[in-house]
């Protein structure tokens, strides 16, 4: 992967217009309106970052775990010389994203005994091979994690991540949030205990928390903080 050069101005030019089409009204609303924000700026929403973190890698595959429905993946296909590949226990696509570059999968990354579907034109088709998941993580040199936010499920990936000597970024959503104001959470905490080298690039990202991770790999990243 090339160099990694944060700004929020540049951040901010992203034109991600391409990807209106494929938005439902929620998206296009800015997260202080109670949308999705999906072209809020960076530091607001992540997904400016995303679609330039996409423009880093050419010819490779990238892993979205966490579909919801659809933004990131979306984002992450701005470059389109990559595939990207995103994956959710539940399948919540309610619009018809028919990117060549984009596949939608329903199951659970890491859960073998369980059958992951591939999505064709949003309906269920065929069933892949349980080790599919696996395979997968193997050849992604980047990933979002963007799930239940408890930090028990992301500990799991990591750990896989580390024990399966991955390479690539691992990019983690709301590593800041909190269920209640007070308290610590077990976002915070799993943030916290990871020994890889990494970077909370917040600022550049969701306001809840965006952190960096880089396995097997060095740290390559410039932080211009600008707003």
């Amino acid at each position: 992967m090339k160099t990694i050069n944060l700004s929020n101005e540049d951040l901010d030019a992203i034109d991600l217009s391409e990807f209106d089409k494929y938005l439902n009204e929620k998206y296009k609303y800015t997260y202080k309106r109670g949308g999705y924000g999906f072209y809020d700026k960076s530091g607001v929403e992540q997904y400016k970052l995303l679609a330039y973190m996409s423009t880093l890698l050419d010819n490779e595959t990238i892993l979205d775990v966490g579909t919801f429905e659809g933004g990131s993946a979306l984002a992450l296909s701005k470059n389109k010389t990559n595939n990207v590949v995103s994956i959710d226990i539940n399948y919540q696509v309610n619009q018809d994203i028919d990117l060549d570059n984009i596949l939608f999968l329903e199951g659970d990354i890491l859960n073998h005994d369980e059958e992951i579907i591939k999505i064709e034109s949003n309906f269920r088709g065929r069933t892949l091979d349980k080790n599919y998941g696996k395979e997968l993580i193997d050849k992604s040199k980047l990933i979002l994690y963007d799930t239940v936010h408890n930090g028990i499920v992301e500990k799991q990936f990591h750990d896989y991540l580390v024990e399966s000597n991955w390479s690539g970024i691992c990019i983690w959503d709301d590593i800041k949030f909190r269920s209640n104001r007070n308290l610590r959470t077990g976002m915070i905490d799993f943030w916290d205990s990871i020994e890889n080298e990494k970077e909370d690039v917040t600022k550049y990202a969701h306001w809840t928390g965006t952190g960096m991770v880089w396995y097997n790999q060095d740290k390559d990243i410039n932080l211009k903080w600008k707003h």
